[in-house]
């Protein structure tokens, strides 16, 4: 459902001031961000899920509307 999107995963604790910096230091985990062509977070974000089985069912289609409004491509992407 997801090809050619890259997911990553950080620490909070080791990378705290960095996702600050850069606009990904959020309240709510999983945070899934959409970056502008400079790296830094857009507007386009989804936070906060929910837990159990119902939990992918749950998010699938968030990201997939999310992803549909992307039109900005990566520095390098």
């Amino acid at each position: 459902a997801f090809a050619g999107i890259r997911f990553l995963e950080f620490d909070h604790d080791a990378h705290q001031e960095g996702l600050k910096a850069a606009g990904y230091l959020r309240r709510f985990v999983p945070l899934f961000a959409l970056p502008k062509p400079d790296g830094t977070a857009s507007q386009k974000i989804h936070q906060g899920a929910i837990k159990g089985p119902g939990a992918v069912d749950f998010i699938v289609p968030r990201l997939k509307a999310m992803l549909a409004t992307a039109t900005e491509r990566p520095v390098g992407g």
